[in-house]
């Protein structure tokens, strides 16, 4: 509506106005649809939700459908509404002199430096734009990439803190490698895990230590997500530009998807999100710290698996999880004493607990590639590419549930059985101390002691990160 110098209407003006504007919006109607329904292949209109059926609706009344954006241009005609303030983003004044904001002294502008877009903001903008319209969040999700580290790890596996650093930082994520050991209730051995540094990886102390520190972050209000993974984890160069939190299809906890494998269901690559479901089973979890487990704390994971799934399965009417694998999981010794003193033993144990395991999950969950639950996710994988099954790539993003996501959990036996690991893995997960020589150009040639390539975003400071292991060393001097 035109407004005069004076703020006055012209009423000849007005008049002209207001006669072309029914003209305009019945065609308007006519040619692009109704109201909030418009449509156009060049021409986008912003649909608001405002004042409908006579009341003003806030974003949390529409979280289903249309846009969940601000206001972009509240003129006269939108201010005379109730409550437009908490809306809009720009106001329209259409004359200077016509209306004064007289509503005490306007903050000061909270940026204090220029900020900068993250290195794969572009790339997370468009995973962002389809996943939340199928899993109807309103946000970028906020992330912590954590590791739970002993100090001398920093050195061994400089390479994996390295690109898990690069990776947090082109994505805008936060990192942090702990070594709180926050252990109370682990059973404790006669016989203490010996000198060398895979015995101590594996004591049940450090493999029980993450349990009670992640909490700290991902019930801290600060994070939407926390990828758990270890500190024998590299992040594969070639999937970098992957946002984790796109694994996540509605469910609380999500693993990759794993076959029958003899020495079980490898826990790595854990994506956690903070609620009720995922603070109680990481309680449970816990609580088989008090007993020797296959596998240290990888044993109660499966079986905690199973129990939930158990739960949901006769909340369905179906046969429950009768605990019928823990007698293979229950150890005389901690795990790794076991495996020092009866590898073959240790091996046939393995054997039957995952057996076991596998033939339930499948039960309760149904079969590798289809398994279902309501708070348990497993990112799909496929094994062969060049299969004639073969599902849509990771960057065909119309159907994310149904879409090929990089493998998250690339442990040992991936590694040595699935076809084409190298162009399809997210992360490569050693099972300890391994050597990257036989995997083709792995990330390049060696820039820094102990690390192989370069982060592809300029404003990575390796050198000075508080991850790099030279740096650590100069503060312990």
């Amino acid at each position: 509506m035109y407004v005069g110098y004076k703020g006055k209407f012209d009423s000849l003006y007005a008049e002209q106005v207001a006669s072309y504007s029914v003209c305009f919006f019945s065609e308007l109607e006519r040619l692009a649809g109704s109201y909030g329904n418009r449509d156009s292949k060049r021409i986008g209109f912003l649909q608001t939700y405002l004042f409908r059926d006579g009341k003003t609706l806030t974003f949390a009344d529409v979280p289903n459908e249309g846009s969940l954006l601000p206001l972009p241009n509240c003129f006269y005609a939108m201010r005379i509404k109730p409550n437009w303030q908490s809306d809009c983003f720009a106001y329209y004044l259409s004359d200077i002199g016509s209306e004064h904001f007289s509503q005490g002294a306007q903050p000061k502008c909270p940026v204090t430096s220029y900020n900068f877009s993250n290195f794969y903001s572009g790339n997370d903008l468009l995973w962002f734009k389809h996943w939340s319209q199928q899993y109807h969040y309103g946000k970028p999700p906020r992330v912590l990439i954590y590791t739970w580290s002993t100090e001398n790890s920093f050195k061994i596996f400089a390479n994996e803190a390295h690109w898990k650093a690069c990776y947090a930082h082109t994505h805008g994520f936060d990192i942090v490698f702990s070594d709180v050991l926050n252990v109370s209730g682990v059973k404790k051995p006669t016989q203490s895990a010996g000198g060398s540094f895979l015995e101590k990886w594996y004591s049940d102390e450090y493999m029980w230590a993450w349990n009670r520190d992640v909490q700290r972050y991902l019930f801290s209000g600060q994070y939407d997500y926390v990828l758990n993974v270890g500190a024998d984890v590299l992040f594969h160069k070639l999937f970098l530009d992957f946002p984790v939190w796109a694994y996540d299809t509605g469910h609380d906890i999500t693993t990759m998807d794993q076959d029958y494998v003899s020495y079980g269901f490898n826990e790595n690559a854990v994506l956690l999100k903070p609620t009720d479901f995922t603070r109680e089973f990481l309680d449970v979890h816990f609580g088989y710290r008090v007993d020797f487990w296959l596998q240290g704390d990888n044993g109660p994971w499966m079986e905690a698996m199973l129990v939930y799934l158990g739960r949901e399965a006769e909340a369905s009417g179906r046969p429950g999880y009768k605990n019928i694998c823990a007698k293979h999981g229950i150890l005389t010794m901690p795990s790794w004493a076991f495996v020092k003193q009866n590898l073959e033993a240790a091996l046939q144990t393995s054997t039957e607990y995952s057996k076991c395991f596998f033939g339930e999950l499948d039960r309760l969950a149904h079969k590798f590639g289809h398994r279902v639950s309501k708070h348990l996710g497993w990112s799909k994988v496929r094994k062969a590419r060049d299969s004639a099954e073969m599902l849509p790539q990771h960057n065909d993003l119309l159907h994310l549930d149904q879409a090929v996501m990089p493998w998250a959990n690339c442990f040992t036996h991936v590694r040595d059985h699935w076809k084409d690991f190298e162009q399809n893995c997210f992360a490569f997960h050693w099972n300890g101390v391994k050597s990257t020589t036989h995997i083709t150009g792995m990330h390049g040639e060696e820039s820094v002691a102990g690390v192989k390539g370069t982060c592809p975003d300029p404003s990575f400071d390796w050198r000075s990160s508080p991850w790099n292991y030279a740096n650590r060393q100069k503060s312990a001097i």
